[in-house]
């Protein structure tokens, strides 16, 4: 069994957090829906993972909902 799905939504996630979370998701090969809602995630954080598009293909669906962008 390999994870899918990551939810680390409502876990007051910032953008440096988010910085170590893209690095360690630049090798992904199982994640496809990351949840990151509800967090403090700004504007730097979000170029971050938007830069996930090019090195990770199964990641398909990502969620930023309700962050300070």
């Amino acid at each position: 069994m390999r994870l899918r799905i990551l939810k680390l939504n409502n876990n007051g996630i910032n953008d440096a957090i988010t910085e170590i979370i893209q690095k360690g998701l630049q090798f992904n090969e199982t994640i496809t829906q990351l949840d990151l809602s509800q967090n403090r995630i700004g504007t730097r954080g979000a170029a971050m993972l938007g830069d996930l598009s090019e090195v990770t293909v199964p990641l398909r669906i990502l969620d930023l909902s309700w962050n300070p962008l």
